[in-house]
């Protein structure tokens, strides 16, 4: 909204404020500055979408940097009102990333079960996954054991000694 403002203009698409600030009513995800020179259509303003790499999840809102740089495990793309989340799989550890491409999936050992995480987690002993992007490891067969965590395939299964036999999915020995 402009309350309380004065304004100049001579060409009727420039207004300059002079004594007041302006409050525009700007949708998430987007600026204007308060003062200054503002040229355009102001029967319908619009504002600028926040930077990439930034997020604005609160109106009156008044730098190209918003609310903030996206924060990890999430993106912004530009005009971005909250921080969206990479998908479970996927891991980002940088602040400001600006698109979903920067969400990096889970290598092989690895698995994230959750979105807008900032890492993976390795899959524990008596486990593996062996392909990228993952959100859950396998368990190791029956009849043997993996005994290493962070497995990323089942070629590191060993099978129990001769005369014994184990009878569970996902042991560790």
């Amino acid at each position: 909204s402009i309350s309380n403002a004065s304004f100049t203009s001579n060409d009727g698409i420039t207004i300059q404020t002079q004594y007041s600030q302006i409050d525009w009513a700007c949708r998430l995800g987007r600026w204007m500055p308060s003062e200054g020179v503002f040229n355009g259509n102001f029967s319908v303003p619009e504002c600028n979408p926040c930077s990439v790499g930034y997020y604005g999840n609160t109106s009156g809102l008044t730098d190209t940097t918003c609310s903030g740089q996206c924060t990890s495990g999430h993106f912004c793309e530009a005009g971005t009102g909250h921080p969206e989340p990479c998908p479970a799989g996927r891991y980002s550890p940088v602040t400001g990333a600006p698109r979903e491409e920067f969400c990096i999936p889970c290598a092989p050992g690895q698995y994230q079960p959750l979105a807008g995480q900032s890492d993976c987690l390795t899959c524990p002993a008596g486990s593996f996954s062996s392909d990228v992007g993952l959100t859950a490891c396998d368990p190791c067969p029956l009849g043997g054991y993996c005994e290493e965590a962070g497995a990323a395939s089942r070629m590191v299964w060993e099978p129990c000694r001769a005369g014994s036999f184990n009878p569970a999915n996902g042991s560790n020995s």
